[in-house]
C-alpha cells in the first residue's frame, strides 16, 4: 500500500512537473509572439519534414504577397456612392475597428446610397471589381528574395486568390513575380466550376484539394495573411504560416485571429524570410555564382567606360552587338556590364512611343531605342557634328549648313572643356525608364516619387539611384572612373541629371502640351549654382557667357534627342523652334546689374499682355490648341479650324477653359488624338480636365496627365489610326458641346468608368483616372463590353467575302454614325484611294495635254494626278497646282501624299466645285490654264443633289458652266471619266461563270440608283450545277455591271468596296454626249470653245485591268451567241476656250446701271469732232474687263506681260453683225492712251473698285505690241 501510495505520488508530482514546463513553453512563446521574433511558432502539433519530404509552397495574393486592397476598395466605393470626395472617404474608411464585417460594410453603403441591401450589395461587387483592375497594389517588402529562393530549390510555387485569374496574373506580372512563377500554376476564382466549389465545399478548400492532386506525396507550405484555407490544409498535414499585416490594433487583431484559428507559424514580415527553412530544418542549397565577381566586372567595366565616354565611334562600335536582330555572343559581356543598355531591347510593345521610327520586334528583341540611341543618336547626330559631316548627319532637307555649322561648334566647346563624356553618358542612358527586363524594374521599385508615366523624371530618378556591385556610392555618373578626376564633377554630375530629368519637354512646349511652369525647377538651381556652373565651363566670372554654354549644352542635348527620334523629323524650321525656346531659357538663367530680370512667368504675361482681356485669353487658347494639331496642320488642315471652335466659346466656358488649361502639362497628347477631328481633339482635353476638376484635383499648379494609353487604344503606329475606333470615339463626342463639358462637370459623369452614373448608362466607352495628387494622371479610355462586340463584329464583316456582311457593315456604320461626310469609306478609305490611284498611265496621257502657268485638279482624291503633274511643271511652265476637294477624307489623304512626295507646287482647297472661281479668287487667283476632272464628274453626278434629287444631268452642268467660267483664254478643260458606249442600248448576252459573281449581279440590279434595272434584263440560261448563267441585258447596262464587279476582285474575292460602288453610275453619257453638253453650255455662256484632237486610242477605250479582272468570271456575247468585245470603259475629252478670261461676273446690278448712266452723261458733254490722229470717244471698256484687270492687280502680276484679244462677244443691241474699221486710228489711241480724271470719277461712285486699284489706273499707260489685220 505503501508502495502504491509513493508511486501515484510520484506520477502527480512528474505530472505537475510537465505541465509547470508547458507553461513555461507557452509562456516563452508569448512573448515572441508578442513581438520578440519575426517567426514564431504558436501550435504544438508535430512538424513530419526531414530532408528528402518534397515541398509545396502555396501563397494567397492580397494581404501576402502584395499590400491588401481592401480599404483602397471600400474607400473608392464610398466615394463613389456617397459623392464626396476621396480625401473623406479614406478618413472613414480608417475609422473601421478591425472587427467590422463585410455585411455591416454593406449595410453602411446601402443606407448611404439608398438603395435596398440586395442590389448595393451587387453594385458594389461590381464597382469593386472594376477597382481592382485598375489597382496594381505594392509587392510586399521581402518576398521577391523568398520567391527567389524558392524556385532555385525548384519547390513548386502555387498561387490561390479569390479574384480574377486575369487580374492575379496582370498584377503579380507588374512585380515580376511571373518570371518565377508559371501563369498556369496561377489559380484564381474563375478558374475552377462552380459545382466544385458550391455550398458544399468552399473555393480554397477547392483549389487546395486540386493543387494536391496534381502534386501527390507534397507537403504543403501554406501562406495566408487570414484564416482561408487554414482547416482545409490542417486537414491534409501542411504547415501553415499566417503572415502579419497593418499596424496596431489592427496588426494585433489579425494575430489573435490566426492563432485562435490554428496556424502554425506567425510571419511578421518577408524580412524574415531565411528563418522559415531554419525552422523547418531545410538546408540552404548553395548555388554558384555566375559571371565576373565584383571585382572583375568593375575592371571590365572602366576599360570599357574609359574608350566609349571619350570616343562617340568607339561607343557606337562597342554596343553595335546590340543592333542585331537576333542575339548574339559578343553581347554576353556587354549584358552583364551595361544591364540598362541591354534592358532597351527589352522595352514592353505596348510602352513604345508611336513618334519613334519602327524598328524590328524580333520575339522579345525591340530594337526601337536601341536605333534611337545608338544609331541615330549617336552614331549619326553627334559623330556627324564632331566630324563636321553633314551627309552622315542628316538625309536631305534636314537642317540648314549655317544651322549645321552652330551645333558644331557646341560640340567642339563642350569637347574642348571635357564636358562631352559628360553628354555622351547621359545621352546612352537617358531613357533608361523605358528599359523592360523585369529584373531591372524589380530593382527600382524601391525608389521614391518614381513614376515611370514620367519617363524623362523617371530616369533621372533611376540613374541617381543607381547601385553597382561592389560599390558603396550610388548614381550613375558617381560610379563612372573617368568622371572621378574630373575637377568639377560634382556640379557636373548634378547638371546631367537635371537635364535628363527635363530631356524632351522643350519638344513638347514647342507643341503645346507643357507649359514654362516644368522648367522652373531646373531654372531655379542654375541660378542658385551659375558661379560654380561657370567655372565648369571655363567662363571663370563671365555669368553671361556661362549662361549661353547651359543653355547651348541643354539645347544640344534636346536636339539629339528629337533629331534621332526618326529621321527627316527635325528641319529648319522645327529647328527654329527649338532655338527660339532656348533662347528663352537663355534669358531666364542670365543675370543682369547682380539680379536675374527674366522669368518664366513674366515672358508669358509680357506675351500675352498678362491676359487683360478676353480676347487674349481666347487668342492664348488657339495658340496653345493649335500646337496639338501641329502635325495636322503641316499636311494641309486649316488653321481656322481651331479658331472657329474657341471663338463659337461663351465668355464663361472660355474662361474655364483657360483656368482649366493653365497649367497642365500633358504626354502624348498630340501622338494620342492625331486621328481626331479639331473638335473631337478639344473634347477630349476638355473631359480630361473636366473628370480631373470632378476629382478634386488641384489645378492651379502644374499638373500631368499623361494620354499614352489612349494612344495605343486607337493607333497600331506612328499616324496609323483605327478608323472604327476613332470614329466610336467621335460620335459619342458628337452628342455633347464642348460648352457643357467647360461649364457643367456632370457631363462628364457618363464618361467616368467610377462613377455610378458609369454604372447605370453604361456608354460605348469611358475613362479611369486615379488621382493620388503623386503620380501623373492617366487618361485611360476604354471601350465597354458592348463596344468591343461591335468592333469585333465590324472587322469580321470587313474582311468577310459574303455581300451580306458588306451591307450590314454600311448600315452599322450608318447606325453608329461613324462616316464623317457622304463620301466617308472609313475602313475602305484607304483601299478606295488606292484603287483609284492605279490608273496611272492614262492619267498620265490626258495631263500631257495641259498647260501652266495655274493647274486645277477637281476631286484628286489622294493626289495621283497632282503628283504627275507636278511633274510636268518645267515642261508646261507650271507654277501653282489647285487641289479642289469636298470630302475630308480625301484632304487628308491628298495632304499626307503631299507630304511624303514633296509636292510643293500644290495647295489643297476644301470646296465645292460649283463654287470654283470663289475658290480661286479666295487664293488670289483670277483664272485657272488648265481645269482637270480625272473620273469625278460621275461622282458629282451620283452624290450631288439637285433641285433634291440625285443623278440630276444639271449637277454636271453647273460644274462644267462653272468650270468654263473660271479658265483663261486659251485654257484647257481635261475629261476624263466613264462612258456609255455608243451602242449601249443594244441588247446582248452577259454571261456569268461562278456563283459570287451571280450574287453581286443579282445585288447589282436590285440596288443600282441610277436607274430601275429591276426588269431591264431576262435569265436564258440558268445552270446553278455548273454556276454558269445567261443573261441578255442592254449593253450600256453590262458596262455598268461588269465596272462594278472588277472592284469585287483585288485579285480574290472580296466586295468591301463594293457596297459604295453600286451607289455610283459610272457611265453618265456617250462621248458625244459629253461634248454636246460642253457645247450647248459654252453656247449659253457666249464663250468659244474647240476640242483638241486626241489619237482615237485615247478617245475611248478598255483599261487593262477589265480585261484581266473579268478573264474567266464573264464575257460578253450577241444574241446570236458569238463573243463581243468588252464595252469601253474610260473616255478622254480636251477642250480649249478660245474666248477671253472671264465671261461673266456676279456684279450688282445697281452698281452696273450707275455705272452705265454716269457714262452716258460724261459721252453726252464731251465734243465729236475727229481728226486724223484721233479715234471718235466712246465705250472702249466694258465693267468686267475692269474687274478683271483689278483681279490682276490684287494679286500684284500686273508688270506681267497678257495678250488681249479685242472683241465683242455679242452683237450690241440684237444687232446681225458688226463692222470693224480704223484700226490706224485705234493704234494712235493706243499710243497716247491715258485715263483722265474725269474717267476715274466715273468708276469712283460705284462702290466696285479699290481706291489703290483706281489710283493705279490714273498712273497707268500701254506698254506692248499691237497686232492688227488691215
Amino acid at each position: 500500500m505503501d508502495v502504491e501510495v509513493t508511486r501515484r505520488a510520484y506520477k502527480q508530482k512528474k505530472l505537475v512537473l510537465l505541465f509547470n514546463g508547458l507553461f513555461k513553453e507557452l509562456q516563452r512563446r508569448q512573448n515572441k509572439f508578442s513581438g520578440g521574433s519575426p517567426l514564431t511558432q504558436v501550435s504544438l502539433r508535430a512538424l513530419r519534414i526531414t530532408a528528402n519530404t518534397r515541398l509545396l509552397a502555396v501563397f494567397d495574393v492580397h494581404g501576402t504577397l502584395l499590400e491588401p486592397t481592401w480599404k483602397e476598395e471600400y474607400a473608392r466605393a464610398y466615394s463613389i456612392l456617397s459623392e464626396k470626395s476621396y480625401i473623406d472617404a479614406v478618413g472613414w474608411v480608417n475609422s473601421f475597428t478591425p472587427e467590422t464585417k463585410d455585411s455591416q460594410v454593406i449595410d453602411m453603403f446601402s443606407e448611404l446610397s439608398k438603395f435596398p441591401r440586395e442590389e448595393t450589395k451587387k453594385l458594389f461587387m461590381v464597382l469593386r471589381d472594376n477597382i481592382r483592375k485598375k489597382i496594381v497594389p505594392r509587392v510586399r517588402p521581402g518576398i521577391l528574395g523568398f520567391i527567389e529562393d524558392l524556385h532555385s530549390r525548384k519547390i513548386p510555387i502555387v498561387i490561390v486568390s479569390g479574384a480574377e485569374h486575369s487580374l492575379i496574373e496582370h498584377q503579380l506580372n507588374q512585380h515580376a513575380l511571373l518570371e518565377y512563377i508559371s501563369p498556369e500554376m496561377v489559380i484564381g476564382k474563375d478558374d475552377l466550376p462552380q459545382v466544385i466549389h458550391g455550398d458544399k465545399m468552399g473555393f480554397r478548400a477547392a483549389a487546395i484539394e486540386s493543387v494536391l492532386a496534381h502534386y501527390p506525396g507534397h507537403t504543403l507550405l501554406y501562406f495566408n495573411d487570414w484564416f482561408d484555407g487554414i482547416k482545409e490544409v490542417k486537414s491534409l498535414g501542411g504547415v501553415i504560416f499566417g503572415v502579419l499585416n497593418g499596424e496596431g490594433r489592427e496588426r494585433d487583431f489579425v494575430r489573435e485571429v490566426l492563432a485562435a484559428e490554428g496556424v502554425d507559424f506567425i510571419l511578421e514580415g518577408w524580412h524574415s524570410w531565411p528563418e522559415i527553412f531554419a525552422a523547418l530544418n531545410i538546408g540552404r542549397k548553395e548555388r554558384k555564382t555566375k559571371g565576373y565577381s565584383f571585382s572583375e566586372a568593375r575592371v571590365r567595366r572602366k576599360a570599357i567606360e574609359d574608350k566609349i565616354y571619350i570616343n562617340t565611334a568607339e561607343m557606337v562600335e562597342a554596343f553595335e552587338p546590340f543592333l542585331k536582330e537576333k542575339a548574339n555572343s559578343r553581347e554576353k559581356e556587354l549584358k552583364q556590364l551595361f544591364p540598362e543598355i541591354y534592358g532597351y531591347l527589352y522595352q514592353k510593345p505596348e510602352e513604345t512611343n508611336y513618334d519613334i521610327s519602327p524598328a524590328p520586334l524580333i520575339g522579345r528583341r525591340n530594337l526601337s531605342l536601341i536605333k534611337h540611341i545608338i544609331e541615330r543618336g549617336l552614331g549619326r547626330k553627334l559623330l556627324g557634328l564632331e566630324r563636321y559631316d553633314i551627309a552622315l548627319f542628316q538625309d536631305a532637307p534636314g537642317i540648314s549648313c549655317q544651322e549645321f555649322k552652330r551645333l558644331s561648334k557646341i560640340v567642339k566647346f563642350l569637347n574642348k572643356q571635357g564636358i562631352l563624356p559628360y553628354l555622351r553618358c547621359g545621352f546612352l542612358y537617358h531613357d533608361v525608364s523605358k528599359a523592360g527586363l523585369k529584373r531591372l524594374r524589380r530593382s527600382w521599385q524601391g525608389i521614391k516619387g518614381l513614376d515611370l508615366l514620367i519617363p524623362n523624371k523617371a530616369s533621372a530618378l533611376i540613374l541617381r539611384d543607381k547601385i553597382y556591385p561592389g560599390s558603396l556610392r550610388r548614381g550613375l555618373f558617381e560610379n563612372i572612373a573617368l568622371f572621378e578626376g574630373h575637377p568639377h564633377r560634382n556640379i557636373l554630375n548634378e547638371l546631367f541629371y537635371r537635364i535628363i530629368e527635363t530631356r524632351g519637354l522643350a519638344g513638347q512646349w514647342i507643341r503645346g502640351e507643357v507649359t514654362y511652369e516644368v522648367f522652373e525647377d531646373f531654372t531655379g538651381w542654375l541660378r542658385g549654382h551659375l558661379y560654380s556652373l561657370s567655372a565648369a565651363f571655363g567662363c571663370k566670372d563671365d555669368l553671361d557667357q556661362a549662361a549661353r554654354r547651359i543653355s547651348d549644352t541643354a539645347y544640344l542635348f534636346n536636339f539629339l534627342d528629337a533629331s534621332s527620334i526618326r529621321e527627316g523629323l527635325m528641319d529648319s524650321r522645327l529647328n527654329r523652334e527649338f532655338e527660339e525656346f532656348f533662347v528663352d531659357f537663355r534669358r531666364v538663367i542670365t543675370p543682369g546689374n547682380g539680379k536675374f530680370l527674366s522669368s518664366w512667368q513674366g515672358l508669358l504675361l509680357s506675351r500675352w499682355d498678362n491676359f487683360s482681356s478676353v480676347g487674349l485669353r481666347r487668342e492664348y487658347l488657339k495658340d496653345r490648341l493649335g500646337r496639338f494639331r501641329k502635325e495636322r496642320r503641316d499636311i494641309g488642315e486649316p488653321s481656322e479650324e481651331i479658331g472657329r471652335i474657341i471663338d463659337s466659346l461663351s465668355p464663361q466656358a472660355l474662361a474655364v477653359f483657360f483656368d482649366n488649361i493653365r497649367y497642365l502639362q500633358g504626354w502624348y497628347v498630340e501622338s494620342a488624338t492625331f486621328g481626331l477631328m479639331a473638335d473631337a481633339q478639344i473634347k477630349v482635353i476638355a473631359l480630361a480636365l473636366s473628370m480631373a476638376k470632378r476629382k478634386e484635383l488641384d489645378m492651379e499648379k502644374p499638373f500631368h496627365i499623361n494620354f499614352f494609353k489612349l494612344m495605343r487604344l486607337l493607333s497600331s503606329g506612328r499616324h496609323e489610326f483605327d478608323p472604327y475606333k476613332t470614329r466610336i470615339l467621335e460620335a459619342m463626342l458628337k452628342d455633347i458641346s464642348l460648352e457643357d463639358i467647360l461649364l457643367n462637370t456632370e457631363t462628364a459623369e457618363p464618361f467616368d468608368r467610377e462613377s455610378l452614373s458609369y454604372q447605370k448608362k453604361q456608354p460605348l466607352g469611358a475613362v479611369s483616372m486615379v488621382i493620388d495628387g503623386q503620380k501623373a494622371i492617366s487618361f485611360d479610355f476604354s471601350f465597354s463590353a458592348e463596344a468591343n462586340k461591335l468592333l469585333e463584329l465590324i472587322y469580321m464583316y470587313e474582311q468577310s467575302s459574303l455581300l451580306r456582311h458588306q451591307q450590314a457593315l454600311n448600315m452599322l456604320l450608318d447606325l453608329l454614325g461613324l462616316r464623317r461626310d457622304q463620301f466617308d469609306r472609313v475602313g475602305n478609305q484607304d483601299t478606295y484611294m488606292k484603287a483609284m490611284a492605279s490608273s496611272w498611265d492614262d492619267k498620265a496621257r490626258l495631263l500631257s495635254y495641259g498647260k501652266g502657268p495655274v493647274w486645277v485638279d477637281i476631286g484628286p482624291a489622294d493626289g495621283p494626278t497632282l503628283e504627275i503633274a507636278q511633274k510636268l511643271k518645267c515642261k508646261k511652265g507650271i507654277e501653282r497646282i489647285l487641289a479642289i476637294e469636298i470630302s475630308q477624307e480625301a484632304i487628308k489623304a491628298l495632304n499626307k501624299r503631299k507630304t511624303e512626295h514633296n509636292l510643293s507646287l500644290i495647295t489643297a482647297v476644301r470646296g465645292d466645285a460649283c463654287e470654283l472661281r470663289e475658290l480661286l479668287r479666295k487664293d488670289g487667283i483670277a483664272s485657272a490654264d488648265t481645269i482637270v476632272f480625272s473620273s469625278v464628274l460621275h461622282e458629282i453626278y451620283s452624290y450631288s443633289r439637285k433641285d433634291g434629287r440625285l443623278f440630276n444631268l444639271d449637277s454636271i452642268r453647273d460644274v462644267l458652266a462653272e468650270a468654263l467660267l473660271a479658265l483663261s483664254g486659251g485654257g484647257r478643260l481635261l475629261i476624263r471619266d466613264g462612258v456609255i458606249p455608243e451602242d449601249g442600248e443594244e441588247k446582248q448576252i452577259l454571261e456569268l461563270r461562278g456563283e459570287t459573281n451571280k450574287e453581286v449581279f443579282d445585288y447589282f440590279v436590285r440596288h443600282f440608283p441610277g436607274r430601275d434595272l429591276k426588269a431591264a434584263y431576262q435569265v436564258i440560261d440558268d445552270d446553278r450545277q455548273n454556276q454558269l448563267w445567261r443573261i441578255i441585258i442592254k449593253r450600256k447596262d453590262a458596262m455598268e455591271f461588269l465596272f462594278k464587279l472588277t472592284w469585287c476582285w483585288r485579285p480574290e474575292f472580296n466586295p468591301c468596296t463594293f457596297w459604295d460602288e453600286v451607289k455610283e453610275q459610272y457611265g453618265v453619257l456617250t462621248r458625244k454626249g459629253y461634248l454636246g453638253l460642253l457645247y450647248e453650255i459654252a453656247n449659253e455662256q457666249c464663250i468659244d470653245l474647240k476640242e483638241i484632237p486626241l489619237p482615237k486610242e485615247e478617245q475611248s477605250y478598255l483599261q487593262p485591268g477589265y480585261i484581266k479582272n473579268l478573264k474567266g468570271k464573264s464575257r460578253l456575247l450577241d444574241l446570236a451567241g458569238n463573243q463581243v468585245s468588252l464595252p469601253d470603259s474610260n473616255m478622254m475629252i480636251v477642250m480649249e476656250k478660245t474666248g477671253p478670261g472671264i465671261t461673266n461676273r456676279d456684279v450688282d446690278e445697281g452698281a452696273l446701271k450707275h455705272l452705265h448712266e454716269n457714262t452716258l452723261a460724261g459721252l453726252s458733254q464731251r465734243t465729236n469732232k475727229t481728226s486724223s490722229s484721233s479715234v471718235e470717244e466712246g465705250i472702249i471698256a466694258t465693267v468686267n474687263d475692269l474687274l478683271d484687270a483689278q483681279e490682276i492687280f490684287r494679286i500684284r502680276r500686273q508688270e506681267e506681260v497678257y495678250a488681249y484679244d479685242y472683241r465683242m462677244p455679242v452683237a450690241p443691241y440684237r444687232g446681225d453683225y458688226i463692222l470693224a474699221c480704223g484700226q490706224y486710228a485705234l493704234c494712235e489711241y493706243l499710243k497716247n492712251f491715258r485715263l483722265s480724271d474725269e474717267d476715274i470719277a466715273l468708276l469712283g461712285p460705284t462702290g466696285l473698285f479699290d481706291g489703290d486699284f483706281l489710283g493705279y489706273l490714273g498712273r497707268m499707260s500701254f506698254m506692248g505690241r499691237a497686232w492688227m489685220k488691215p
